[in-house]
């Protein structure tokens, strides 16, 4: 049972689920800083739109340490805002592939001050160019913009073709304002929704 599925990952790779969508990797890092994990070790997945997903990928240091972090986290139903988070064994690939997302979405490695003012903005209109999505902010405000596009493959024509974008803002408190003002408004006739990641 458990045994087996711990041999068949590697002990030192867990996957972290049933975290709050809106949970930072500051928020993160706090709530398993006294487990002994690399901040750098932590890595939120996402899925191939680009869209955060509630799990994060952990690499521990060892095995023991990985032991521990499933103990508690499972005896103590740990909660992260009003969420509550279970460990399952990972594997190195499943860890890597969190982290290739996430460079494709401009989080470097050693940057942990790019995530408090970095927005998801999903829902973007096909035909939005970068320019018109800089208009749409203060272009001044914006340090990078990173667009993604996804053709629907359902051929539905009520799912239009949408896309989606990573945009890194000067300040946590900018990105904060900028999701204050901005959420929900349209940009060429279709609501942007937004999310701090």
């Amino acid at each position: 049972g458990e045994m087996h599925s711990l041999l068949r990952g590697n002990p030192l790779f867990w996957r972290v689920e049933g975290a709050p969508p809106s949970a930072t990797r500051s928020e993160m890092v706090r709530f398993i800083q006294n487990h002994k994990v690399d901040p750098e070790r932590l890595h939120r997945q996402y899925d191939y739109h680009g869209k955060p997903l509630r799990n994060w990928s952990i690499q521990v240091k060892s095995v023991e340490d990985g032991k521990i972090l499933n103990e508690n986290i499972s005896r103590f139903r740990m909660l992260i805002g009003g969420y509550q988070l279970s460990m399952k064994p990972s594997s190195r690939s499943e860890y890597e592939e969190g982290n290739r997302f996430r460079d494709a979405f401009v989080m470097e490695r050693h940057d942990d001050h790019k995530w408090n003012r970095t927005i998801y903005l999903r829902n973007l209109p096909f035909s939005a160019t970068q320019t018109e999505i800089l208009r749409f902010f203060n272009p001044a405000h914006v340090d990078e913009l990173h667009l993604f596009r996804v053709r629907n493959a359902h051929g539905n024509t009520r799912t239009q073709q949408d896309g989606s974008a990573v945009a890194v803002f000067q300040s946590p408190e900018v990105a904060y304002r900028v999701l204050l003002e901005k959420d929900g408004t349209p940009l060429l006739n279709r609501r942007l929704y937004m999310q701090i990641i």
